[in-house]
């Protein structure tokens, strides 16, 4: 086999390779990957590594279901509240973390915490 054919042959393996993974980290986070993708991954990422914001790492295991609803909901509601773990946030951070309009939606909510589990298991693993 020549060499531009063989490199076709890899470069087509690797395409379809990742368009499997693809299909599968969707599958597994649907929805939620979308939303993380456009309004999240500009200031945090997956692993525990800060950004403009906290890592998202272990985010399900430090906060319950209820709060990061909420937080994710209204940022600067849950500030004024005198929550403590929002309060270090912002002390942390300086900074306060928008309230995003596709969060007025429950089901977006429920879409990125299933993401967020998701991805503590995949980390967990």
């Amino acid at each position: 086999m020549n060499r531009y054919l063989l490199k076709m042959f890899v470069l087509a393996a690797i395409t379809v390779m990742s368009m499997a993974a693809g299909v599968n980290a969707e599958e597994g986070a649907g929805e939620g990957e979308r939303i993380y993708v456009k309004y999240c991954s500009g200031c945090h990422k997956l692993t525990d590594q800060t950004s403009t914001g906290p890592g998202f790492q272990g985010v399900t295991g430090r906060h319950t279901e209820a709060w990061i609803d909420k937080w994710v909901q209204g940022p600067k509601a849950i500030i004024e509240s005198g929550d403590p773990d929002a309060i270090l946030l912002k002390e942390k951070y300086k900074i306060t973390m928008p309230t995003l309009k596709v969060m007025a939606d429950e089901k977006a909510r429920r879409e990125i915490i299933n993401f967020l589990k998701q991805n503590d298991k995949n980390v967990a693993q």
